[in-house]
């Protein structure tokens, strides 16, 4: 996950002077994420709701970052339950 992350992050460097696609494309993947965060911010109702997020793995690392950041969730991340 971490790699994925730091892959995503290092696309910013991607273009020239005045040309920012890499950034352009960086921008919106963090957007794409916030939306995701804020829709299950607006999901959970209750603090004794739990939800069910699957998402694809490139995303889990900066989602975590967002739910825990917020304190308003107690993340807990599924691989333990999956083996």
């Amino acid at each position: 996950m971490k790699k994925h992350h730091t892959m995503n992050i290092n696309i910013a460097r991607i273009g020239e002077i005045d040309n920012y696609i890499g950034l352009e494309w960086l921008n919106w993947w963090y957007q794409r994420n916030l939306i995701i965060f804020s829709n299950l911010a607006r999901i959970a109702t209750s603090c004794e709701d739990r939800l069910l997020l699957i998402i694809g793995a490139s995303h889990v690392q900066i989602l975590s970052q967002f739910l825990v950041e917020s304190e308003l969730f107690d993340l807990e991340l599924g691989f333990s339950y999956l083996m």
